[in-house]
């Protein structure tokens, strides 16, 4: 053998060997699919018409990823029952560069309602899932290398043209159902016969993360070898690798690998530090990556406010973002598909001391995750189901909600199964579970449902991370899930026709009313044990609670009430109330009531609805923001939201807002600590009266971590009848000063010397 072949065999193994050591280009994309990746995002044709025959000419144009109120020109009502439509024709052409591989895969994010596929004039498939995506592979149905593809997609004009074996995204709350290719389609070409996806478990304790890979052959059998690589993702330095045996991949079948890699130094993911790590599976010809976080989440058994995020307690503190509903908002527009507003959107809420959100009523594109994995922001990750009405549990009259346009929308569809359920949490966390944001998963929001309880034991071992589970009123599914509670008595409704199916409550919520509701916030299960005769009671307190939905007096952005609030506003400030008004009382009573809820440390999680929603006349719930194009908050809610949800937080744990004169009165200060290290400082309370200070006190607090401190101030009310306004505040050093607020009157009566 010549020097010159030995030369380049040597070349050849050197070449080989390095192949895998080199570092990947993960920079332009956080995930990346096994094979190339041509994207068919962009301008579609599109077209309106019956579900059967597809349309001859396509007269509009829409982007891909969005929705059908960005149709150019736009069509009629779009989103609203009616006879105008039945379906939405997508249309575009694609062209494959170089010989033609025998694996060609499609895949469409997402689409509302029902997706079915046409590849050169033939069926290719119907997914009815709205909130999982479409995987095919069209190889068999492409025109030969290098010629034109046609590829139609038939998506539903609204949720009533799906069967009612699959949920819709249905509510009780919502107006219009906007359809469309809301996520992004790709095509992913493997140079081999196989395609592999994967999951990637964090085990914190042992510094290592388990993977699981899934491999589909698609075609004959053979031999694969496979390299794991992890990367850390701010510095792309190697921290980890592995090699697998050879694996005997059996020809149209599917096999699953699972192996573990050891970490060097491991950094964790937090919402204050949101580390990133980056898997590289590489066989030799192609490559794909994910993104991950070292993370793990536990509750504590035995304990209402306990759950430990790696290890150590942790506290959320958050708000809840129902896309779904600003889908339907008249300022959507593009935004849900704009990178750097959605990214401004997460900042917002962390500049306000939030660490999470519910996603809940409606699912976000998937590049959402990716923003909160950077970002740090937590997410309980809610599967799009709200059927309030049920006829096994409903009191009303299930024939006339059939007959309301849109309050039909929130009955259970009596064709859902436990194996639907299944079916569909299972796509679902397979989409989400590499994401280091997704801490919990959610089954449903405020319904009774034994089938989403039964499905939670069916996919929760597909879950390498065993993440919690919450279950909505339907009692918990395991031992170790969580439970939500949504607390609503800051309410008023006589007279609201909005509130027909809920008792009348006769006197308008005030902060005085606020030490007269328990501490630990109950869940509504009993209905749920009582129908379904699901005994013995699963009483609530024996799990963990996370507090998502409180404080009911949502405005509009314009600042007038929405269809639900209405009659507290009139009640309290009059029907010719100020935007100004309002907006301030709102906040008020969100902060104050905050406070209270974290004082008293029952709930591990507090998240406010709404961060975002919709906002038009006729909703029933709104966001603070003023200014969607700007993402601008009312200067109320700035004021004194921030504040409630500080890490360090202050509470006047005070409410009786009237007083005679010369009264000894006790004000106790609580200070709440959800920071994993002491506070020492000082705690300083003030009476104002037209903003100028009468009376103060300071006192020295010292705070344990994650801990809690009760400071007692005593003090004489003044001689002088007014409104005067006590204030606590924190003093931090080289920070901004926090703050709590309460109003008190005190009447004009028996004057006398009052001392300060």
């Amino acid at each position: 053998m010549s020097k010159n072949i030995l030369f380049l065999i040597l070349i050849v193994i050197i070449l080989t060997n390095c192949r895998n050591e080199i570092t990947p280009d993960f920079t332009q994309k956080p995930n990346k699919p096994f094979g190339k990746v041509v994207s068919l995002n962009g301008e579609w044709q599109i077209a309106e018409g019956g579900m059967e025959i597809m349309p001859s000419t396509f007269p509009s144009v829409i982007p891909v990823p969005g929705l059908l109120h960005l149709a150019k020109p736009e069509f009629k009502e779009v989103g609203l029952p009616g006879n105008i439509r039945n379906a939405f024709w997508y249309k575009r052409t694609f062209q494959i560069e170089g010989k033609l591989k025998k694996v060609v895969l499609l895949k469409i994010g997402k689409a509302m309602y029902g997706t079915k596929v046409f590849v050169n004039g033939k069926e290719a498939c119907e997914n009815l899932m709205s909130f999982s995506p479409t995987v095919i592979n069209i190889a068999q149905l492409l025109n030969d290398d290098n010629v034109e593809n046609e590829l139609v997609v038939r998506i539903g004009a609204h949720i009533s043209v799906l069967p009612n074996t699959v949920t819709a995204g249905g509510e009780a709350e919502k107006i219009r159902y906007i359809p469309g290719i809301y996520d992004d389609v790709e095509l992913i070409i493997p140079e081999s016969t196989y395609y592999i996806t994967t999951q990637v478990a964090p085990d914190v304790e042992n510094e290592l993360v388990k993977v699981a890979l899934y491999i589909k052959n698609y075609e004959e059998s053979r031999n694969a070898d496979f390299s794991l690589n992890v990367y850390d993702s701010k510095t792309k330095e190697l921290v980890g690798s592995t090699k697998l045996k050879t694996l005997r991949l059996i020809g149209n079948d599917e096999k699953t690998e699972i192996t573990s890699i050891k970490l060097k130094n491991m950094r964790l993911w937090t919402p204050e530090v949101p580390n990133l790590y980056v898997l590289e599976v590489n066989d030799g010809n192609d490559n794909c990556f994910t993104r991950f976080g070292m993370r793990q989440i536990k509750t504590v058994n035995g304990e209402t406010n306990r759950v430990l995020l790696n290890g150590s307690p942790y506290f959320f503190r958050g708000n809840n973002i129902a896309i779904g509903r600003f889908y339907e908002d008249p300022e959507c527009k593009s935004y849900p598909w704009d990178t750097v507003w959605v990214r401004k959107l997460i900042r917002t809420f962390k500049s306000t001391n939030l660490n999470s959100t519910r996603l809940c009523v409606g699912s976000p594109p998937m590049f959402w995750y990716d923003i909160m994995d950077e970002e740090g922001f937590a997410v309980f990750d809610e599967y799009p189901l709200w059927y309030a009405y049920r006829s096994e549990m409903s009191k009303d009259n299930l024939a006339d909600i059939r007959n309301e346009p849109f309050r039909k929308n929130g009955i259970w569809p009596e064709g859902v199964t436990t194996e639907q359920m299944a079916k569909e949490y299972s796509a679902f966390m397979k989409e989400h579970w590499n994401h280091a944001c997704v801490l919990f998963w959610d089954a449903q929001n405020e319904t009774w449902a034994p089938e989403t309880k039964e499905a939670i034991n069916i996919v929760r071992s597909l879950d390498l991370s065993n993440r919690p589970w919450d279950n909505g009123w339907t009692p918990p599914a395991g031992k170790n899930d969580i439970r939500e509670a949504h607390d609503y008595w800051e309410s008023y409704n006589v007279g609201n026709e909005g509130m027909k199916s809920r008792k009348d409550i006769i006197k308008p919520f005030s902060l005085a009313d606020v030490p007269n509701h328990k501490k630990i916030p109950s869940t509504f299960y009993l209905p749920y044990q009582f129908g379904f005769k699901d005994l013995p009671l699963n009483w609530y307190w024996d799990y963990p609670v996370v507090l998502n939905e409180y404080s009911y007096l949502w405005l509009r952005r314009d600042g007038n009430p929405t269809q639900l609030t209405k009659p507290f506003y009139d009640a309290v400030l009059g029907a010719d109330a100020t935007p100004a008004q309002r907006r301030n009382l709102y906040a008020r009573y969100l902060a104050a009531v905050t406070e209270w809820w974290r004082a008293s440390r029952t709930c591990f999680g507090i998240l406010y609805p709404f961060g975002l929603a919709h906002s038009f006349p006729g909703c029933y719930t709104s966001d603070n923001f003023i200014d969607i194009d700007k993402l601008q908050l009312d200067e109320y809610y700035l004021k004194y939201v921030p504040d409630a949800f500080s890490p360090l937080g202050v509470c006047i744990d005070y409410w009786k807002d009237k007083h005679e004169k010369d009264e000894k009165i006790e004000i106790p200060v609580v200070i709440t600590n959800d920071i994993d290290s002491s506070f020492t400082g000082n705690c300083v309370l003030k009476l104002i009266l037209n903003d100028e200070t009468i009376w103060e006190r300071k006192k020295v607090l010292e705070v344990n971590a994650l801990g809690q401190q009760s400071i007692l101030f005593k003090m004489e009310t003044p001689p002088v009848a007014g409104k005067y306004q006590l204030i606590a505040e924190i003093e931090v050093k080289g920070k901004k000063i926090v703050k709590s607020y309460r109003d008190i009157v005190i009447t004009n009566e028996q004057m006398s010397v009052w001392s300060l």
